[in-house]
């Protein structure tokens, strides 16, 4: 940053500053480019790690754009971004996604793709409802061979159809995802929503199928040995092993999605299997994890988890959970029937047990700070 600060100054001596900002935006541009077609390839794990040490560059590329008011080219960035965006902690890029939707006016025939974008950004924020409609509506104003937009809006409407409890629809909206294109991503997401609606021999299937590449992406390999643990955990059959190692290839990967979501599975059967240390110290660990990327819907799921868990321990701080995320009704993922009745007697025993008096309101962070402090003694 100081060589380009130094740059810049010389270069406006020289009146030669427009030029430049030019070539260099344009470079950041083809180097994200060349990204996308990289995270796509076996060697992704190399293009990841150089995506790192270019994002100074591309920030540089979006601030250029934006002086200009060049929106093409600030899409055109935003799009390529996403494949990368979507497994890790990217919530810089998310307030471009959000910029961008600013900038793309209601009736603009770039709106499409930009709500598809934004989706991303508003589920991983918590807000289900908000990237379900925008989502929604970018596929039913993507124009005819727009395969782009209706990928992206595929993928994003099939995560909140499954936050939303519509496992059935998740299925069929990721399974018309995966046949836009031979997709891991798609066809593992797929598989879990046949699993969670019973449909394990479908879920096996859709996770073979996936699996079957020449160059598979390397965070793709990861994200199906995630989804196949979470598919045989609907059963009690999922490895602790399996897991471990998924997250392990994850961190490599900087895939930090992968990782929350990877280390969830595995917290829960640690628990199922009796191993309520095990369980609490990944419980304590994910809330970080989730403070960190900013994903509140994940958090939600994590904390329910942590209340079953602290039932006996810290029957206020459980109780204090599902009283908080019954009155955050906006980024809270819904429950089966079996969850729901689960966590309602559960909530109604701790009624019993600490009174039905009022306990002190609490924010969201307030309760998940309370969470963790009681899994740091359940440790």
């Amino acid at each position: 940053e100081t060589l380009r600060a130094c740059g810049s100054e010389r270069l406006a001596d020289a009146d030669d500053l427009g030029d430049a900002t030019d070539g260099a935006a344009r470079y950041s541009l083809d180097l994200v480019a060349r990204f996308d077609d990289g995270f796509d390839s076996a060697d992704e794990s190399t293009w990841a790690d150089r995506m790192q040490r270019e994002l100074p560059n591309v920030r540089f590329a979006r601030s250029a754009y934006i002086e200009r008011g060049s929106v093409d080219e600030l899409l055109d960035l935003c799009r390529r971004l996403a494949r990368w965006a979507r497994m890790r902690s990217a919530s810089e890029v998310w307030s471009w996604y959000d910029d961008l939707l600013e900038r793309v006016p209601g009736d603009d025939p770039r709106r499409p793709a930009a709500l598809a974008l934004h989706a991303q950004a508003a589920w991983r924020r918590g807000d289900i409802a908000g990237a379900r409609d925008e989502a929604a509506e970018a596929l039913a104003r993507s124009r005819a061979g727009d395969e782009w937009t209706r990928f992206q809006a595929l993928g994003e409407l099939g995560t909140e159809l499954l936050f939303e409890g519509d496992n059935a629809g998740a299925l069929r909206v990721w399974s018309e995802q995966a046949e836009l294109r031979h997709d891991g991503i798609a066809l593992g997401s797929a598989a879990v929503a046949a699993a969670y609606s019973g449909d394990i021999d479908l879920a096996r299937t859709l996770i073979a199928d996936g699996r079957r590449s020449t160059s598979m992406p390397a965070t793709t390999a990861c994200w199906l040995d995630y989804c196949e643990a979470e598919t045989e955990h609907t059963v009690g059959s999922a490895d602790p092993d399996t897991l471990e190692r998924a997250i392990e290839r994850a961190h490599e990967l900087d895939c930090s999605f992968i990782v929350g979501v990877a280390t969830m599975t595995l917290a829960t059967v640690l628990e199922a299997h009796g191993d309520a240390a095990g369980a609490a110290m990944r419980y304590r660990d994910l809330i970080s994890h989730w403070f960190r990327s900013g994903s509140w819907t994940q958090q939600w799921t994590t904390l329910r988890h942590v209340a079953e868990l602290i039932e006996d321990s810290h029957p206020e701080t459980a109780l204090a959970i599902l009283r908080t995320a019954i009155a955050d009704g906006t980024s809270v993922p819904a429950l089966d029937d079996e969850s729901e009745e689960r966590l309602g007697s559960l909530r109604r025993r701790l009624e019993e047990l600490v009174g039905r008096r009022d306990l002190p309101g609490v924010s969201r962070v307030e309760v998940a700070e309370m969470a963790r402090a009681a899994l740091a003694q359940t440790v």
